[in-house]
């Protein structure tokens, strides 16, 4: 019986906690984290309301709000207005245990193969003959030099936005440029829209900056005027997630016909935009963006280590002129600028015929490893197609993703349950996602995939066996 003094008093969490333990708040936490990581209430589960839970509890609201926001910071729950607070579905999974393991074949990290290191190696050759080379290895400067600036600019024209050079900056990676905007614009508290599924390293760097993610869903399941609209109603978020393709995790090109209606969203409601273009490279020619619809409120990204080589840490940012002096301050206190070294290699790469020439590379190379996914994986359901990046596993009827993943781990092979995507309360696929480029040779690549396929056929028929009992 709760301290309420009702005997019948349903709810689908019960904790017990010793309120003799200062503060409360912090050992109710401690209980809810306790028992969600126990296994005593599984992701997805809804929480009882904070005010019921008081109530049952005989404490201040107050008090359970706190200890509400001291889980939902460390990823555990995640609230909704108008739903109410969940388990969040990724809260058992950790995205750093792949490396704490002893992984054999690791098909969890998406990077270009070394086929077209040869091009890279010759530029570098070059670079160092030269007679001033020595002015590369200096500290830089924040702005970047004036031609790399218009050689980045260029590149974001094939996709029929051509940004002012002036307002473009260099950071050492994508994901550091993603952390220099959400430090540098965003407050603690403040909330962004993305897809339901979303790139991993943007829920890392949020939850590190204590920025929330919201998932919006319109139509076909992407986001679009409406379901911003209501985002803003119902979250008051403050920025925008987007990929204009290849789309982490699913590697689908948003719908042309979304770019504007997110534009006139975000210019309605005044949002941020940041628009991650880190397959830049691979998009084809006349692939419209959100930016060139509403570039004064729209960090656009554009790297290079996706597709030349993982360790030419290199993003090119447009910034808005507004925001300009905060991004410049965040890369220069949190040293996330990058090398005049690593900027000068990717824009003579960008500006040469041996970036078209490495591209062709991966991209027949991603051909042949995806027909070998198709050869080995074909009897199960498989998303994606010869140019994709990643590729779904669905999971047989039974078979659950985060009890496969563990499974193939210890078998040493390291793959994503989608739930390690999932933002907010979005419900996973049960399925995994597979990276068919992650090595050097097919042949390791097809040793992952008998060892993912013999896992599988095992594992559906324990299930088979069972469901005939």
């Amino acid at each position: 019986m709760g301290e309420n003094g009702f005997n019948n008093y349903e709810m689908s969490w019960v904790p017990k906690i010793n309120k003799s333990k200062r503060p409360i708040y912090m050992e109710l936490a401690s209980v809810l984290e306790r028992d969600i990581k126990n296994g005593l209430i599984r992701p997805g589960t809804k929480l009882p309301p904070q005010r019921e839970l008081a109530d049952y509890l005989g404490i201040n609201l107050s008090t359970v709000s706190k200890a509400v926001q001291v889980c939902m910071k460390k990823g555990l729950i995640s609230a909704s207005v108008g739903s109410g607070t969940y388990v969040s579905y990724d809260a058992l999974l950790d995205g750093n245990s792949i490396r704490r393991n002893r992984v054999i074949i690791d098909m969890s990290v998406p990077q270009p193969e070394s086929g077209g290191f040869d091009e890279i190696v010759t530029t570098i050759k070059t670079m160092l003959s030269e007679p001033t080379s020595d002015e590369w290895f200096g500290y830089g400067d924040i702005e970047g030099v004036a031609w790399h600036r218009e050689a980045a600019s260029r590149l974001i024209e094939r996709l029929g936005y051509r940004p002012n050079a002036n307002s473009i900056r260099f950071s050492s990676g994508g994901q550091n440029a993603l952390a220099a905007i959400l430090c540098s614009v965003f407050e603690r508290g403040d909330k962004i829209g993305t897809d339901p599924f979303t790139y991993i390293g943007l829920k890392k760097a949020a939850k590190l900056f204590d920025v929330e993610l919201v998932p919006i869903s319109g139509r076909d399941g992407i986001m679009d005027e409406e379901s911003i609209a209501e985002a803003c109603r119902k979250e008051h978020i403050k920025g925008l997630y987007v990929m204009p393709g290849y789309q982490t995790p699913n590697i689908e090109m948003l719908p042309e016909d979304r770019k504007p209606e997110i534009a006139r969203a975000a210019k309605e409601h005044s949002l941020i935009v940041i628009e991650d273009a880190v397959n830049i490279l691979r998009f084809s020619e006349g692939v419209a963006t959100v930016a060139q619809h509403i570039p004064e409120q729209t960090f656009f990204l554009a790297s290079v280590s996706k597709t030349f080589a993982s360790g030419l840490r290199i993003a090119a940012v447009v910034c808005p002129e507004r925001y300009c002096k905060t991004f410049d301050n965040a890369l220069y206190c949190l040293n996330l600028c990058g090398s005049p070294f690593m900027e000068e290699l990717a824009c003579r790469l960008m500006v040469s015929n041996r970036e078209r020439s490495i591209i062709n590379k991966h991209d027949k190379s991603m051909a042949i490893r995806n027909r070998c996914v198709d050869e080995i994986l074909g009897d199960y359901v498989i998303g994606g197609n010869s140019k994709s990046i990643h590729r779904w596993i669905k999971m047989p009827e039974g078979i659950d993703e985060t009890d496969f993943e563990k499974k193939a781990m210890i078998l040493g092979v390291s793959v994503r349950a989608s739930a390690q995507f999932a933002v907010g309360n979005t419900k996973p696929y049960n399925a995994v996602r597979i990276t068919p480029s992650t090595h050097s040779t097919v042949w390791k690549l097809k040793e992952g995939l008998k060892i993912l396929r013999q896992l599988l056929d095992s594992l559906d028929e324990q299930n088979t066996k069972q469901s005939d009992r």
